[in-house]
């Protein structure tokens, strides 16, 4: 019984993280990708063409 609950103690405290951490790389992967492929079809990283091409803009009504 001991035994079992530090196992699964351990199991939680070491996984639950990794995954956190996985998916934390993913997501900077994920805006890496983004900006390698913005730099290539603009040919700059303004903050004019990211906030155009990410559409961060305000909506408006056409």
């Amino acid at each position: 019984m001991l035994y079992r609950l530090l196992f699964e103690g351990f199991v939680r405290c070491v996984f639950i993280p990794a995954h956190s951490i996985n998916a934390a790389k993913g997501l900077v992967w994920w805006f890496v990708l983004s900006m390698i492929i913005v730099r290539q079809e603009e040919g700059d990283l303004h903050g004019e063409t990211i906030k155009r091409r990410l559409w961060l803009g305000a909506p408006c009504d056409t």
